[in-house]
């Protein structure tokens, strides 16, 4: 009889920690899912991108609107994003890519996180962050974006 006890006591423990580890590999399986590295890489450069742009608000402002098409094509070329400038009525003012993409709508009502995805005409999704600018060429929100990845 100690024998079958020893061995439903070993079977309850190894039973209870396969069940705890389970919870854990399903929570984490989620998690990557949810939030795979690439995306989090995405996000760090689009993060990246619009504290640079922040930062260098003021002299934007006096830019024209060919020069601060120019300024967000170069940042394209160097942080291989998509940068768009909206106005106040939504509609664009610059996009770094509107030659090789299809036009990106600002959405309506913004998430509530920092970042989200968006689909595009093609059925692209793209990595998004809105961020309101003070005054740059007359334009008050910009919209920095890249191909959600695959």
């Amino acid at each position: 009889m100690s024998s079958t006890l020893r061995s439903r006591l070993w079977w309850s423990y190894a039973l209870v920690t396969a069940a705890a580890l389970a919870v854990v590999a399903v929570i984490l399986l989620i998690y990557i899912i949810q939030n795979p590295s690439t995306y989090r890489q995405a996000n760090a450069r689009l993060t990246v991108v619009t504290a640079l742009m922040r930062k260098n608000e003021t002299d934007w402002a006096s830019l024209t609107r060919d020069a601060l098409q120019a300024q967000i094509e170069r940042i394209d070329d160097n942080y291989d994003i998509r940068i768009i400038i909206y106005n106040n009525k939504r509609q664009v003012m610059a996009d770094s890519r509107s030659a090789q993409q299809s036009p990106l709508k600002m959405p309506f009502l913004p998430r509530l996180r920092v970042s989200s995805v968006l689909r595009d005409q093609n059925g692209q999704y793209w990595l998004y962050v809105v961020q309101h600018l003070v005054v740059v060429a007359g334009c008050s929100s910009r919209y920095p974006a890249r191909p959600s990845p695959s």
